[in-house]
């Protein structure tokens, strides 16, 4: 009767596990399809993964903020003004001190920083201050494509872009799509989707944009849940942006573009 009993309650979770990665699936269905009956597929397929390593980050972080009910439109200029932080950081760095390594590892560290406190900026206005995301967002995306603007009006390069490139650029095996950045996305997929599933402030990031108010009422401090989302989000969106300029080879003010989400003029 145990053996039973558990293998129904094992049933359920397979079930509830394929309910709740339906997309994953439909995805896989797909690109099955794509291969099998699209001409050319195969031979483009290799940009595409090479470009979702790229922008992918930025979607990871944005459906942290979805998965508790808001949203983040900057997320385009967020990505662009982190970028052009690596940048700056890089060459000053670098200028002080010749070290190429050292130079990355501090352009991408104020990367983070830069995305965290944009995040911030966007979680305070929206947690703490009770702004709509709708429109909070669209304020610090205009925000943030004008610092864009203000440090990268033209596009500038790292003084040693061989290093800063090697990123998005570095062909393993001689296979165009498996770059050290397409390695990189696919882990921080399985790693968030446990941290998702296997952690209390993963439950609680789905608790808080099923119901924020039983979220509140069990104990889950929704504004702190939807203000970390936010930071997460400027730290992936961070990621992006250093990931951008490892693959152009330079900073722009209108690298951000590619990744607005909602139609914006330049």
């Amino acid at each position: 009767m145990e053996k039973e009993v558990k293998d129904i309650t094992r049933k359920q979770k397979n079930i509830r596990l394929i309910k709740d990665n339906n997309s994953i699936l439909i995805l896989a269905v797909l690109l099955l399809v794509c291969f099998l009956f699209v001409d050319g597929y195969k031979n483009g397929f290799s940009n595409v993964l090479v470009y979702s390593s790229i922008y992918g980050a930025v979607c990871i972080g944005l459906g942290i903020v979805m998965i508790t009910g808001n949203i983040d439109l900057s997320v385009g200029f967020m990505a662009g003004v982190c970028g052009i932080a690596t940048v700056l950081a890089f060459n000053a760095i670098y200028a002080a001190t010749g070290n190429a390594v050292l130079s990355l590892i501090m352009g991408i560290l104020a990367a983070f920083v830069a995305g965290a406190l944009l995040g911030l900026l966007n979680g305070f206005v929206v947690a703490k201050i009770g702004v709509s995301p709708l429109i909070a967002t669209i304020a610090t995306n205009y925000i943030f494509k004008g610092l864009a603007f203000y440090f990268a009006k033209t596009s500038f390069p790292p003084t040693e872009p061989t290093i800063v490139k090697a990123f998005a650029k570095t062909q393993i095996f001689g296979l165009r799509w498996l770059t050290p950045a397409v390695i990189l996305f696919f882990v921080l997929i399985a790693l968030v989707a446990l941290w998702m599933y296997k952690t209390r402030f993963g439950n609680a990031l789905y608790i808080v944009g099923d119901n924020p108010e039983a979220a509140a009422f069990s104990g889950i401090s929704v504004s702190r849940t939807v203000l970390l989302a936010y930071v997460i989000c400027g730290l992936f969106a961070a990621l992006c942006g250093f990931l951008m300029v490892s693959f152009d080879g330079y900073a722009i003010y209108t690298q951000g573009n590619a990744l607005a989400t909602f139609p914006i003029s330049c």
